[in-house]
């Protein structure tokens, strides 16, 4: 959990889909909790990643517009996802070449047999044990993937995260054309 420079509070995390299918547009819930551990705001968010395969996971960051004062804490939870959807999940190998505490840049590899458009990739940087610090979002370069072809990325964060210690992307767009 983390305030951005505009005040808001974010709980940014990794969402892991153990349904044993794919699901689509998965929400999390957050609930934001005082000193005595009561419920004082409750916001919704998505998983960043549109359909996310058995067992993968996927980021995602929950933000509270104008806080009450007094969040010590949160908790947070799966809730309603789709099973049914159009879109699969991306088959495109992500792959870091840099990072630190204000981006993520890296490229993608199109090596499966089918072409993807309107590639956005979504970065989270981890501090050393694990937890996530950061996350967002941006279009690859170029946005749309032939079979075999390659792109750039390079994800910004607008609040820096001190103590990043690793990095992951993830590849999310419309596939299987």
């Amino acid at each position: 959990m983390y305030e951005d420079g505009d005040g808001d509070v974010h709980v940014v995390g990794l969402l892991v889909n153990g349904t044993g299918a794919t699901i689509h547009f998965a929400e999390v819930t957050v609930n934001f909790q005082d000193s005595s551990g009561a419920t004082i705001a409750t916001e919704e968010g998505v998983a960043l990643v549109l359909s996310i395969a058995a067992g993968a996971d996927a980021p995602f960051d929950v933000r509270l517009a104008d806080p009450p004062a007094g969040i010590t804490g949160y908790q947070a939870r799966p809730g309603s996802f789709q099973t049914i959807g159009f879109l699969s999940p991306v088959r495109i190998d992500e792959a870091v070449t840099s990072f630190n505490s204000t981006h993520v840049a890296g490229t993608l590899a199109n090596n499966s047999g089918s072409a993807y458009m309107d590639e956005v990739v979504w970065a989270a940087v981890f501090d050393a044990s694990g937890n996530v610090l950061r996350v967002g979002g941006a279009d690859a370069s170029p946005d749309d993937l032939a079979p075999g072809g390659t792109a750039t990325f390079d994800v910004p964060f607008a609040d820096p995260a001190p103590g990043a210690a690793s990095a992951r992307a993830w590849a999310d767009g419309a596939g299987g054309f």
